[in-house]
């Protein structure tokens, strides 16, 4: 089962910036992942049913651009972003 990455994803973003932020850290935090960063940029990280995911994100104005850098090859990059941008809605 290789790793991969993904294309990058803009999600926009018309609220507070360093409260969507917090809110995005909290649910990845409370399913038992991992969040580091600031409103300029950061990293993550997470489980899904067939491994590990690692992203990173970086604040482009009112824009989070979204890279997943590394997901198991059986889960689609669709399914990884549709499921972050569950966390802005």
């Amino acid at each position: 089962m290789g790793l991969r990455s993904c294309d990058p994803f803009d999600i926009p973003v018309p609220a507070d910036m360093p409260a969507v932020l917090a809110r995005m850290q909290r649910l990845i935090e409370s399913e038992g992942g991992q969040f580091s960063g600031d409103a300029a940029a950061g990293r993550f990280s997470g489980t899904s049913p067939v491994g590990a995911i690692e992203g990173r994100y970086a604040v482009q104005g009112s824009t989070i651009r979204v890279t997943i850098t590394s997901k198991p090859m059986l889960a689609p990059c669709g399914a990884i972003e549709a499921r972050i941008r569950q966390y802005f809605g």
